[in-house]
């Protein structure tokens, strides 16, 4: 071809690119924006999939892949989280939906919001208000440590697509992989210089931000659930459970432990490690004394095999202690067991928690013998069942019998009977009545349910295994409780004499966790009402700025209204007559919350007012159709009180008691047949009175301690006639019901050991309480500590003052030295190191 011609179809080439450029451009730019408006659209179809894609992980792995891609501007990565947030508090923030669905939702949403975002800006964007609500559950804590707790075996079957039971086995699984724990390592390293997948940090990341490098699903779930002290204090009531259980390896708790204290620190957990060494020792301990039994029994048949774990009281959780009496065999190896453990720890004593132990019983019946496995209370009940061998029909036994029998509380008999009811070992042949089933073709007919008061609607055939005895029955806990309860006032009114006049509720809580050595398990609200209680009974005065800490604060107004309410109609049922604190207190509260919110508490003091005035005109006229017609009375004789004038052989008394006092003092009343005093037994006035056997031993020992009657005899009293007459102290030895039988044990020191002879109890409450405050200064505030800051933090902190000098306190710490609770080292004491 001719070079004119090859030039010119070049040049044309060249003028149709200029000319077609433009277009091409165009095209290219059109392109460009119908894939951005592509991808827009998969966004927003993604965003608003993103709460099922967290449920269906990790099968929707491709759908998060769609949108990791999709999402990169901030204006999308806002809209995300703004449109998951929505779904989050429409379909999963309800009370319809459980706590261990939100659990594991949250477990999802660390997972997917990891893959999606490595950064976790995305997750802490849209998990606050998850947080909060979980915080609100009360068992949130509970599943997330059961679930921690949770054998591999039962974390495999989790993952094969076994049952959870209601736990989140899930967790088990990750404590136990290796991969896990080597992501967690990486966490705590430096930046690693070589990581060729690393990416900057996104543009809407905070000022203080921090890569993560791993999902660190259980971390993220301990940190979400509140206060670090109430995780702490729920682990170590479920450790404490666990530990009492049949569990022989701990393997797991002590994954968890360790695990908790690089989270925690070493300090915040040192009961939990306490708790384990004692498990460890007890066991130790058990097969020493149980070897001595043998041998000394060598020869001979061993009433029965007997094991038991020895617990340090200060260390565990509170305990529930309940009393019943225990089968003889049982009270007799206690006895020697006692004797066994003295002898191997001498400084040491028992005391016997049988509440919270088990037994295996061998039952032997007509036509089958059984093997059960059942708690102590259980066993209690089913031997007092046993056969004496006098008659050849069934035993038959009463609730009532039982409780005689057994001194045991109403509730805890009634579910020991429905557990060998459902294990057809008894049967109920009428109301509260049960017999032996010797035969099962006997079991033919039904039981009576209808009349039975104890088995109404909710409570027919409670579960053995989730209802606990102690949450029926409160009579143990009210002591303890108390006891509590007056401890915490006692620390309350130190802080305010000593270190300030005033101080808020917070201020309070702080220094109260702080100093209390088994720390302080209230909640700001709990600690508010306790507040509102002292108040309404003068203890304390609350002006409007501290008012306004407690209540504005927590936004708790009704809770705190409604315990004011109750502590005033207490003080208005008393025998008080005048109430000018309680004007004063209610004017105060007037003014924060307005007259509408207390308009019941006026409406109770004209109450009283009126009723005054009525009954002064009703005891004059004694006619009460004439003054109320349309009105009738219903009578609350348990709130009443009384004065009660006595005339005895030396003396009259005139005597201001309760209403259930003076019935029981008027059943000894002398009718004139016999010249000696009138004596009575506790079953007689319980028949006589049809009262309470607690109540009538309650105006007992009330009417014992005034000298007006003495105890003869175990549960018999007689009245004293004359002073002269009360030489001798009552016989206790034998009283069935003050027997020291309480199984798990508590480790605790003998009063003797004090050097100081008999010590009075008032003596002994006391010396324990400033053994609480010298734990708690060494617990929480200074490690160690020499005796002249001891004595002076002790001469502030306690309320009423510490009246001992220098060289008693020294001789106290040298009795705790002696027993192994404190150390000196270098002129200052410390806790020993366990």
């Amino acid at each position: 071809m001719p070079r004119c011609a090859t030039g010119y179809a070049a040049k044309s080439t060249q003028r149709a690119l200029a000319l077609l450029e433009p277009y091409i451009l165009q095209l290219s730019a059109w392109r460009e924006e119908w894939k951005e408006i592509a991808v827009g659209r998969l966004a927003v179809t993604r965003i608003h999939e993103l709460f099922d894609i967290v449920l269906h992980w990790p099968e929707s792995r491709d759908a998060l892949d769609d949108l990791r891609v999709a999402v990169t501007t901030p204006q999308r990565r806002l809209q995300l989280t703004d449109t998951f947030s929505a779904a989050l508090q429409k379909r999963l923030l309800h009370p319809g939906r459980s706590t261990l669905d939100i659990l594991q939702v949250y477990i999802s949403m660390i997972r997917t919001f990891h893959a999606l975002d490595h950064s976790k800006v995305l997750l802490e964007r849209v998990v606050h208000s998850l947080q909060l609500y979980l915080c609100q559950r009360d068992d949130a804590i509970r599943i997330v440590v059961t679930g921690l707790l949770s054998g591999p075996d039962e974390a495999a079957a989790a993952a094969g697509g076994g049952s959870g039971m209601g736990r989140l086995q899930e967790l088990a699984a990750l404590l136990n992989d290796p991969a896990q724990q080597r992501r967690q390592t990486a966490d705590d390293e430096e930046l690693d210089w070589n990581d060729m997948d690393w990416v900057p940090d996104p543009v809407d990341a905070g000022v203080n931000y921090k890569r993560p490098k791993s999902e660190d699903v259980i971390g993220t779930l301990i940190n979400a659930l509140g206060s670090q002290d109430i995780f702490i204090k729920e682990f170590q009531s479920i450790i404490a459970e666990r530990l009492l259980s049949k569990q022989t390896e701990f393997s797991q708790e002590v994954k968890v432990l360790n695990l908790l204290k690089k989270k925690f620190g070493e300090n915040a957990l040192q009961n939990c490690d306490v708790m384990l060494k004692d498990i460890q020792d007890s066991t130790r301990v058990d097969t020493v004394i149980t070897r001595q039994m043998q041998m000394a029994e060598w020869g001979q048949t061993m009433l029965l095999s007997y094991h038991t774990k020895i617990l340090s009281r200060l260390f565990w959780p509170t305990l529930d202690r309940e009393h019943f009496l225990l089968p003889q065999p049982v009270i007799e190896m206690q006895s020697r067991y006692d004797t066994r453990y003295e002898s191997l720890k001498s400084s040491r004593k028992l005391t016997w928690l049988n509440n919270l132990g088990t037994a295996t019983v061998h039952l032997d019946l007509e036509d089958r013998s059984i093997d059960q496995e059942c708690k102590t209370y259980e066993a209690a009940v089913i031997y007092a069942f046993q056969d004496d061998g006098s008659s050849t029909s069934p035993v038959q036994r009463t609730v009532s019998q039982l409780e005689d029998t057994l001194q045991m509380d109403d509730d805890t008999i009634r579910l020991a009977l429905v557990f060998w009811a459902s294990q057809r070992v008894l049967r109920e042949v009428a109301p509260d009545t049960y017999v032996v089933l010797e035969r099962l073709e006997e079991d033919t007919a039904p039981a009576p349910r209808d009349s039975s008061p104890a088995l109404d609607d909710d409570d027919v055939a409670p579960s053995h295994d989730t209802v606990s005895p102690s949450k029926t029955g409160r009579g143990a806990m009210d002591a303890q409780e108390k006891e509590r309860r007056l401890v915490y006032w006692q620390f309350i009114f130190g802080m305010l004499t000593n270190s300030a006049p005033t101080m808020p509720l917070g201020q309070m809580a702080m220094m109260m966790k702080m100093l209390i050595p088994d720390g302080f398990p209230w909640s700001n609200e709990e600690l508010q009402e306790f507040l509102a209680e002292k108040m309404a009974e003068g203890e304390l005065e609350l002006s409007e700025d501290v008012i306004g800490t407690l209540i504005n604060a927590l936004g708790s107004q009704d809770i705190f209204i409604k315990e004011f309410q109750s502590i005033i109609a207490e003080r208005l049922l008393s025998m008080q007559t005048e109430f000018p604190q309680e004007v004063k207190v209610l004017n105060l509260l007037k003014k924060k919350f307005g007259e509408n919110a207390l308009q019941n508490c006026d409406v109770m003091l004209k109450d009283i007012q009126d009723s005054t005035r009525v009954d002064t005109v009703i005891t004059r006229q004694m006619q009460m159709a004439d003054l109320k017609s349309s009105r009738k009375l219903t009578w609350l004789n348990n709130l009443g009180t009384a004065t009660v004038h006595l005339d005895l052989e030396d003396r009259s008394i005139d005597k201001a008691c309760k209403t259930y006092e003076a019935a029981v003092i008027y059943a000894f009343q002398d009718d004139g047949s016999s010249t000696s005093p009138a004596q009575r037994t506790v079953n007689q006035l319980e028949d006589t009175l049809q009262m309470d056997d607690d109540a009538i031993r309650l105006a007992l020992v009330f009417w014992a301690s005034q000298r007006v009657l003495r105890e003869v005899a175990p549960d018999t009293y007689v009245v004293l006639e004359r002073l002269e007459e009360d030489t001798a102290p009552a016989p206790r030895d034998s009283s069935p019901a003050l027997d020291d039988d309480v199984a798990p044990l508590h480790d605790t020191m003998s009063p003797s050991k004090t050097g100081r002879g008999a010590m009075d109890a008032q003596e002994k409450e006391r010396r324990l309480v400033y053994w609480q405050f010298i734990f708690g200064m060494l617990t929480n505030s200074a490690p160690t500590m020499p005796l002249g800051q001891m004595a002076m933090m002790m001469k502030m902190l306690i309320p009423d003052g510490f009246p001992w000098s220098n060289e008693e306190l020294q001789e106290f710490l040298a009795e705790k030295m002696a027993e192994g609770e404190l150390e000196l080292v270098g002129g200052k004491y410390r806790l020993p190191k366990k």
